[in-house]
C-alpha cells in the first residue's frame, strides 16, 4: 500500500514553499462546487470558474487556498497567509500568489482528476507563468 502524499515542496523564482494537501472538507467543496455549476473539465474547469468569482468571493479563496501553502524560511517553515488572511510572508507579488493558487489546487485536487491532464495543465501553467513573468516590470 503506498503512502498518501500529503505535502509538496516547491521552488518558485528562487523561494522555497511547501504545499499541504487540502483538507478533506475544503477539497470536496471545491470539487463539488464546481462539478455542480456545470464545470466538468476537471482542474481546467475549477480554474475558469474561480477567475469567474465576484471578486470578494475570488478573494477569499484564494486566502483559503493560500492557508495550506508555507514559506522555507531561515525562521522555518512560515505560513503564506496569517489567520487574520494577511500576507504573513514579504514581497508576494500578483504572479507569485497565482502561480502557488494553481499550483495547491494542482497538487491538492490530483485525488479527484486524470493524472495525465494534470501534468500537460501544469506544464501549459508553467509556460504561461514565465510569459506573464518576462512580461512584468522587473524591480531593481
Amino acid at each position: 500500500m503506498e503512502n498518501r502524499v500529503t505535502t509538496k515542496k516547491i521552488e518558485v523564482k528562487g523561494r522555497k514553499f511547501v504545499l499541504e494537501k487540502f483538507d478533506p472538507f475544503f477539497g470536496v467543496y471545491l470539487a463539488t462546487t464546481f462539478i455542480d455549476s456545470g464545470n466538468k473539465s476537471g482542474l481546467e474547469g475549477i480554474i475558469k470558474s474561480l477567475l469567474s468569482k465576484p471578486k470578494d468571493e475570488f478573494i477569499q479563496l484564494q486566502k483559503d487556498i493560500l492557508r495550506y501553502c508555507y514559506e522555507i524560511l531561515p525562521a522555518g517553515r512560515t505560513r503564506i497567509i496569517d489567520d487574520a488572511g494577511n500576507f504573513a510572508v514579504q514581497d508576494m507579488s500578483s504572479a507569485l500568489v497565482l502561480s502557488l493558487v494553481v499550483q495547491s489546487l494542482m497538487f491538492s485536487m490530483t485525488d479527484f482528476f486524470d493524472q495525465e491532464v494534470m501534468k500537460n495543465l501544469m506544464s501549459q501553467v508553467e509556460m504561461d507563468f514565465k510569459s506573464l513573468d518576462q512580461s512584468l516590470p522587473q524591480k531593481n
